[in-house]
């Protein structure tokens, strides 16, 4: 991302699969697509108990970047 340029989120969806009761909670992102202003990603988050690893939540996103316009006003 360039200076000056903003991020927003324009959908969030998070899907609740399974408790996140462990030791360690990790997330692992992949962008699905990158375009020129919007930008899709899928995140997969794991709980690990006692060697045990779960799958508890898949979260979709996605997020523009909007230019800066000079005189502070947000543009598209």
């Amino acid at each position: 991302m360039r200076a000056g340029h903003r991020v927003l989120t324009v959908e969030f969806k998070i899907k609740l699969l399974a408790p996140a009761d462990g030791e360690l909670l990790s997330a692992e992102a992949t962008v699905i697509k990158a375009g020129r202003t919007l930008t899709a990603a899928t995140i997969n988050v794991h709980c690990t108990k006692t060697s045990k690893t779960t799958l508890c939540a898949i979260i979709q996103q996605t997020t523009i970047c909007i230019a800066p316009t000079g005189n502070g006003l947000i543009r598209n």
